[in-house]
């Protein structure tokens, strides 16, 4: 074992083919066996998920603002 993620366990893995243009192949099914192995023996790999608490008296720009980095949001241009 490698080293332990937020969601994962990091595994380093030597694989040795028989020349260079074989490594790529290898690596494939390697990957793909290893996740057939995963799915029959019930293993699955979270992906992470991040929850965000904003302040309650802060309202929620929307998205195209903060995008730009606004703190406000741009008056529409037909207001008087």
């Amino acid at each position: 074992m490698h080293a332990f993620g937020e969601s994962s366990i990091n595994l380093r893995v030597l694989l040795r083919a028989t020349d260079y243009d074989s490594g790529p192949r290898l690596r494939h099914e390697f990957i793909k066996r290893l996740q057939r192995r995963y799915r029959q023996e019930g293993i699955v790999i979270p992906y992470p998920i991040r929850t965000l608490d904003l302040p309650p008296d802060r309202p929620v720009a929307p998205m195209g603002d903060a995008l730009r980095g606004d703190d406000e949001a741009e008056p529409d241009e037909g207001a008087n």
